[in-house]
């Protein structure tokens, strides 16, 4: 090895070290935290969309579909169709007390699952999981700069953000045991959201970024690839960032069910 080399191993060991201890400073683990007694909100009552490359819309509750149930029903229900591009079991919106803070945590309940011989794609087995963010109370309030009828995207800080694989959707024993406070976590929760006041629906989709990396997590892979048609125009950089989401796939409810989770939404009386 010549003396270059040497030198530039020697400076990336040192930025490797400097990094991880800069992390590890603001490290913080919460003693004894606790859920409160009742969810501060909650959405269950969603619907996926996902544009096909057949150029029709794939309609699935509580599932973003993949393109290839628009041509079989039937695969929806078996291996690793039956988890869709994405799917949503349950958004939860909980606070969390700890000795010397109140955080706020969203919880995503999904389902996922594997195959015990995944070369032959064969021995599906079932899971279930949970996203969970953690935020410094306050956070959601961003919320309320939101524009009707148009697309808007809201970044929220994030302490911390992780998936756990679940027995069943007994969250708050487990989720307290992993429940971080890192001031600066390098990532961000998005929302992407479209409020359509006539109609009195909302598109959205919530991920997490790297602005860093330009990474997402928190979606299942295949919603992730940058490689989207729509209208048979391929959108190499993908489409989330991006108002193009919602001519691609999302989620969608009512106003009143998505006010269930954040109360925001002005809802129209029903004329007599």
């Amino acid at each position: 090895m010549n003396m270059m080399n040497l030198i530039k191993l020697l400076l990336i060991s040192l930025m490797i070290l400097f990094s991880t201890n800069n992390y590890a400073q603001h490290r913080e683990e919460f003693q004894s935290p606790s859920f409160s007694k009742e969810p501060l909100g909650e959405l269950y009552k969603i619907v996926g969309w996902n544009f096909a490359p057949d150029g029709k819309w794939v309609e699935e509750n509580n599932l973003i579909a993949p393109e290839i149930a628009s041509y079989n029903k039937k695969l929806r229900r078996n291996g690793k169709h039956s988890i869709g591009l994405d799917n949503t079991e349950r958004l939860i919106l909980q606070k969390v007390i700890t000795k010397n803070d109140t955080l706020i945590i969203l919880m995503k309940l999904y389902r996922d699952g594997k195959y015990i011989f995944p070369e032959i794609e064969q021995g599906w087995e079932k899971g279930k999981s949970i996203y969970f963010y953690v935020l410094p109370k306050g956070e959601f309030d961003k919320l309320n700069s939101i524009e009707y009828d148009k697309p808007n995207i809201f970044a929220f800080k994030l302490y911390e953000a992780k998936s756990i694989r679940m027995q069943g959707w007994k969250y708050k024993k487990i989720i307290p045991k992993h429940i971080m406070k890192r001031d600066k976590y390098p990532e961000q929760l998005m929302l992407q959201i479209f409020p359509k006041k006539e109609e009195q629906i909302v598109q959205f989709l919530f991920y997490q970024w790297n602005p860093i990396y330009n990474e997402f997590n928190g979606l299942n892979n295949p919603i992730k690839q940058k490689n989207i048609y729509i209208n048979g125009k391929m959108e190499k950089n993908g489409v989330l960032l991006s108002d193009k989401l919602f001519k691609a796939y999302y989620y969608e409810t009512s106003f009143e069910n998505f006010n269930q989770l954040f109360p925001i939404l002005e809802i129209i009386p029903e004329k007599e």
